[in-house]
C-alpha cells in the first residue's frame, strides 16, 4: 500500500524514478523496490520522501478502515474516546508519525512511564 501510493504521488509531482532518488539519495532501484512494496525505505528516506513528494502522515501511514461484515454484524468500531484520542494525537504530527511508526513499543513505553 505505501509503494502505491509512493508511486502515485512520484507521477503526480511529474518525477521520474531516477530523479526521487537524487532528492532523497539512494538509488532509482531502490524507488523502484520501494514502490513494488519489495522493501520499505528506512526512516530518513521516508522522512525525505514525505517532504519531496508532500505528503500527510493520513495518506502514508494510516490505514482506510474498512469494516469486515461477518453475518452482517460489524467486526470493527471506533467509539466516540477512540476518535478522540486519534484527534487529540493528530494535533501533535510529530508524536502521532513516531507512535504509528512503532506502534506496540510506543504503547508499551507509554505504559512503563504511566505505571510510575
Amino acid at each position: 500500500m505505501l509503494g502505491r501510493k509512493i508511486k502515485e504521488a512520484r507521477l503526480k509531482k511529474g518525477y521520474t524514478q531516477t530523479e526521487l532518488g537524487n532528492l532523497v539519495g539512494v538509488t532509482k532501484e531502490a524507488i523502484c523496490r520501494y514502490e513494488k512494496g519489495l522493501i520499505n525505505p528506512k526512516m530518513k528516506v521516508f522522512e525525505k520522501l514525505v517532504i519531496c513528494l508532500d505528503l500527510t502522515l493520513d495518506y502514508t501511514v494510516v490505514r482506510k478502515v474498512d469494516s469486515v461484515n461477518e453475518n452482517k454484524e460489524e467486526y470493527f468500531k471506533l467509539n466516540d474516546d477512540d476518535i478522540k484520542i486519534i484527534e487529540q494525537l493528530k494535533k501533535y504530527p510529530n508524536l502521532y508519525y513516531e507512535i504509528c511508526m512503532d506502534i506496540p513499543n510506543k504503547i508499551n513505553a507509554i505504559n512503563k512511564i504511566m505505571k510510575k
